[in-house]
């Protein structure tokens, strides 16, 4: 399990991982089932808005755990190419950069999934941090 500061991180967790997390700290396996679908479809990442955990648990799942995401910090448009770049920041404070790329009837989203790159792309900065980790 991932642990952010003193609190796991539930985030990325498959729905096994959660059954088996809240099996250990002594709840119903389900429950992480349930967790999973707030955090997986529906897209909801306060506990307080489960509402069909018990209060107690939601309570529980506040002190000992986190479902951290990223933080949007900036974009830049650039005039000359329209393209839109996106940074990102991560709960220890890495940056990951994600661009809009404008084409002719569509547009092309690179969504990085790591901190840095090793590739060397002319139009995208984070191949200049280097590659950090996934």
């Amino acid at each position: 399990m991932k642990k952010s500061t003193s609190k796991y991180e539930l985030k990325g967790l498959s729905n096994d991982e959660l059954k088996e997390h809240l099996e250990l700290i002594g709840e119903p396996k389900f429950r992480g089932g349930q967790i999973y679908n707030w955090v997986y479809d529906q897209l909801i990442f306060d506990f307080n808005e489960m509402k069909n955990l018990p209060l107690s648990l939601r309570e529980k799942l506040d002190k000992t755990c986190t479902l951290t995401s990223l933080s949007f910090l900036t974009s830049e448009t650039s005039k000359k190419s329209g393209t839109t770049k996106f940074l990102f920041s991560t709960k220890d404070d890495r940056k990951i950069e994600t661009v809009l790329i404008p084409e002719k009837g569509r547009n092309t989203l690179c969504i990085s999934t790591q901190v840095g790159c090793p590739l060397d792309c002319k139009f995208c900065a984070t191949g200049l941090m280097g590659y950090k980790r996934n």
